[in-house]
């Protein structure tokens, strides 16, 4: 990687900004263009470039004023289309906990990531294969 050197004053706003255009994320601005990144944040420019967006609301939530309640979780998930609980996870970590947190992830109409780990018991097995002859029959008859 070979490090390039601009002469003084080469760091315009409008340089800046179309630096600013070929990124994605804040992140990946400051680590491709790290000093245009530095002179964007001098010149408070940062803030008006909207096209660097961020996953804050996936990582730490939303802001003060803004509470995720059943409903609007409910159509989040129609939105998005989420099947899983897993889908609606990855899509809003902070909506996902909210739900957990408040007890509605049941209500939701999600189907559950490995619904085996939690249903089937030692008790549980015992009493479903009582109902059969052997393990054959249990094997083809109850798909669990």
């Amino acid at each position: 990687m070979t490090i390039q050197k601009h002469p003084y004053g080469y760091w315009t706003n409008e340089r800046i900004i179309e630096e600013s255009k070929k990124y994605k994320t804040p992140i990946e601005f400051k680590i491709n263009a790290p000093t245009a990144y530095k002179k964007a944040n001098k010149k408070k420019l940062i803030k008006e470039m909207r096209w660097l967006k961020t996953d804050r609301h996936k990582k730490r939530g939303p802001r003060a004023n803004h509470k995720y309640t059943k409903d609007v979780v409910v159509s989040f998930i129609q939105e998005h289309k989420c099947i899983i609980y897993a889908d609606f996870r990855r899509i809003n970590e902070y909506a996902y906990n909210q739900a957990k947190k408040n007890g509605w992830l049941p209500e939701l109409g999600l189907i559950q990531d490995n619904p085996g780990k939690k249903f089937w018991t030692k008790k549980k097995v015992f009493e479903v294969a009582r109902n059969y002859s052997n393990k054959t029959d249990f094997r083809k008859k109850d798909n669990h």
